[in-house]
């Protein structure tokens, strides 16, 4: 199981993503780049009914900004080393081709419904593929969109605090069932007033570190690019172990800015912009944000700072590097920064919830009861098994990448026309 998980996921799922992203850049003349700052301009291009378009790339960014950018990018870096970073800058490049293609193709298929706009990839796809598509988003939401998040954050307050999970849980419990019982565009609204906050607070943590270790940044930069190409581990005998640094590196970008798995484009589907090519440029910044910026802050963070990388687990480097600026303080800001990427990363994901199952069955009863379970599966997360919930994670996001990926593929003539300006569901 973990070999196919590892071959999948590991190996082959990364290099599909950097071939799909290399593919559609030149099958697209150079798009999104070329020409970038004239896709935003369409973004003043709106319809009445909808979401802004800033908060349509707000939620999906929420879904991105969890524990994976502090706790996941610091673990990686722990295991593969330095240059664990390089191949993530490397693969946000082709993370932001594939993103601004699939959010295309769902800006041109979205449809209205009684619950207003809605899109994906499971409206892109042909059937059985997107019924299969919608299963495995539900599985997600439940798993990593839930479940880990809520898991890693209970470890950390406990871990910092000794809290017991139940001071964590509750209180996310609580906010859910609020946000999910309010009718309208609560969950919208609830994520474009977080992400811009938590963003900028957990930026100036990063910058003040980077301030005080600021003589060290040169031999950072030295140690990334010689990780990055170093096979020294080949000593140990063992192919997986050679790819190690290159893997960890394109995989951990990847899950963090989730291109190419097709959830992101639910949220840009709802958009209220009548051009699908700024929607899509939209997306473009989504990944820099996330990738560029805050996952590459926490690794300089840790890396700069020589009492973290001696801590036992990725959350603990980064509260080292932050106690080095802050001493006591230190926790007292690292902790409500995780517990608001954490709650923002739940809005985000039950909102997927939402339109997947809403796809799946118009059943109101069957829709209700299970974002009733997404809400009970945050207190129950510290009841789950970490290790089993993570390795079901990665092979249900394989596939729906691997699905995501062939739809695309299908539709490359579409994507292409619709990287033009031109609008055709026929292809």
């Amino acid at each position: 199981m973990r070999l196919i998980l590892f071959v999948c996921g590991g190996i082959l799922l990364p290099a599909l993503l950097c071939i799909a992203g290399l593919y559609f850049f030149f099958f697209m003349n150079g798009k999104p780049f070329k020409g970038f700052f004239t896709s935003l301009r369409g973004l003043s291009k709106r319809d009445k009914a909808g979401q802004s378009p800033l908060k349509a790339a707000s939620m999906a960014l929420a879904g991105t900004l969890g524990v994976g950018n502090i706790v996941g990018v610091a673990a990686a870096i722990k295991e593969g080393g330095a240059g664990v970073l390089f191949w993530m800058w490397l693969s946000a490049g082709a993370a932001m081709v594939v993103k601004y293609a699939e959010i295309l193709l769902s800006m041109n298929h979205r449809q209205k419904s009684a619950d207003g706009t809605v899109g994906g990839a499971m409206y892109y796809m042909k059937k059985p593929c997107s019924t299969l598509f919608a299963v495995l988003c539900c599985i997600c939401a439940l798993s990593v969109g839930c479940v880990l998040q809520v898991r890693a954050i209970a470890d950390s307050f406990s871990s910092v605090l000794g809290a017991q999970p139940l001071f964590i849980c509750l209180p996310l419990f609580a906010i859910m069932v609020c946000c999910l019982l309010k009718k309208g565009n609560k969950l919208f609204d609830l994520t474009a007033l977080i992400v811009p906050f938590m963003t900028l607070l957990y930026v100036v943590l990063c910058l003040c570190v980077l301030f005080k270790y600021r003589t060290a940044l040169p031999d950072v930069m030295k140690e990334i690019i010689r990780g990055a190409f170093s096979f020294k581990s080949s000593l140990l005998g063992s192919l997986a172990s050679t790819l190690t640094v290159l893997r960890l590196g394109i995989v951990r970008g990847i899950l963090s800015n989730e291109a190419g798995c097709g959830t992101a484009p639910m949220a840009h589907a709802a958009s209220c912009s009548k051009s699908a090519d700024a929607q899509g440029a939209l997306g473009v910044l989504e990944v820099a944000v996330d990738t560029l910026l805050l996952c590459s802050l926490t690794g300089f963070a840790v890396l700069v700072c020589p009492h973290a990388r001696t801590a036992a687990s990725g959350g603990e480097m980064v509260l080292r590097a932050l106690s080095s600026v802050f001493g006591r303080a230190a926790q007292w800001l690292y902790l409500p920064a995780l517990f608001f990427f954490v709650l923002a990363t739940l809005i985000c994901w039950a909102f997927y919830a939402k339109q997947s199952i809403s796809y799946l069955t118009r059943n109101t009863i069957i829709r209700s009861l299970f974002m009733a379970l997404f809400c009970l599966c945050i207190l129950l997360a510290p009841c789950f098994s970490g290790d089993l919930l993570w390795q079901i994670s990665d092979g249900v996001i394989a596939c729906m990448t691997h699905l995501n990926l062939h739809a695309l593929f299908l539709k490359r003539k579409e994507i292409r026309l619709l990287s033009m300006g031109g609008s055709s569901k026929s292809m």
